[in-house]
């Protein structure tokens, strides 16, 4: 064992958090494990003096700990402290550390989330704000376009504005541009599709006949990956 003064004692208690997290997202994993992971999280986090570099990385993981609890058992109390962790954590990150895009636009998600229980539009309106922002420090990452485009997608379901539903298409035709540059293939098969369920999205809202043709070419080369991945095998 261990002794909780020894200089790994806090890395390796993280490796059992991520263990029993994994174990218990697990269809048939318990529920006591998300319970012991979000004891280790917090014993961490409590060890971890004020102002250390892994402070605003400890309200991180005890936030994803909560997560991963509320997905599991449905718990609002889960989804609300983990929120208020992400928040927490994001105070204490600079604008110019390179941990404050992918915080930003976590909790983004993380209020969109949330949103589809409440139905707080103004939650979502947030979420998209902090995407925003994290888009702006990262301009041309595909995944931040993805992000800010999902999240648009999401408020346009909820809101049918047709600004919503362009600003999506738009961001994730500058994604599918980026990822294709960056020869990223897994990135670009997710945002293919989102594009593609965008713009069906909005031909069924404004029965525009070029998204229609536009979803058409989409299929038609989704296709031709398919036959060139199966011809390769």
């Amino acid at each position: 064992m261990t002794p909780s003064d020894h200089a790994d004692y806090a890395r390796r208690r993280g490796s059992l958090a991520s263990f029993l997290e994994e174990r218990g997202r697990r269809s048939s994993g318990a529920v006591e494990d998300l319970d012991e992971a979000i004891q280790i999280r917090r014993e961490i986090l409590d060890m971890t003096p004020s102002g250390h570099p892994d402070h605003a990385q400890g309200h991180d993981n005890l936030a994803s700990s909560f997560w991963g609890r509320f997905n599991k058992t449905g718990n609002v109390e889960d989804s609300d402290k983990s929120i208020e962790l992400r928040r927490q954590g994001l105070d204490m990150t600079p604008s110019d550390h390179p941990d404050c895009p992918s915080r930003l636009v976590t909790l983004g998600f993380a209020l969109m989330s949330r949103s589809k229980h409440s139905g707080a539009i103004g939650e979502l309106d947030e979420g998209i704000e902090l995407a925003r922002q994290a888009l702006a420090m990262t301009p041309r990452d595909a995944a931040m376009l993805l992000s800010v485009g999902t999240i648009l997608l999401n408020r346009f379901e909820r809101s049918g504005h047709t600004t919503d539903i362009d600003g999506a298409i738009a961001l994730l035709r500058q994604a599918v541009d980026s990822a294709s540059g960056d020869s990223d293939t897994a990135t670009l098969v997710v945002v293919r599709g989102l594009l593609e369920a965008s713009l069906r999205a909005r031909f069924e809202h404004s029965n525009n006949e070029n998204d229609l043709q536009e979803i058409t070419e989409m299929e038609s080369l989704r296709y031709d990956w398919v036959s060139n991945d199966t011809d390769s095998e």
